[in-house]
């Protein structure tokens, strides 16, 4: 096998919107330790996005730097444009 696995990886989504959710739902049969869930459009980090999935919130910044992949499920706006490259 070539690459690396998602196996005991950390997952960060950017984005809970019906997209997000269905790659969080994949990626749970792909073994991943821990999923992290960053959503722009939802604002606080208590509110829940995830919708009894198995999503740790975070901030972008501490899902950038915990996870060992990154999802980006947030649709194009201006205010999302510029949120990886500043």
């Amino acid at each position: 096998l070539y690459g690396t696995g998602l196996d005991g990886s950390t997952a960060g989504i950017v984005g809970l919107g019906q997209v997000g959710r269905a790659i969080a739902r994949r990626l749970q049969g792909f073994g991943c330790r821990r999923l992290l869930g960053v959503d722009p459009a939802a604002g606080l980090p208590g509110e829940d996005g995830a919708r009894g999935l198995p999503i740790e919130r975070a901030t972008l910044d501490g899902a950038l730097a915990a996870c060992d992949y990154l999802f980006l499920a947030a649709p194009l706006t201006a205010r999302s444009q510029r949120m990886i490259d500043g």
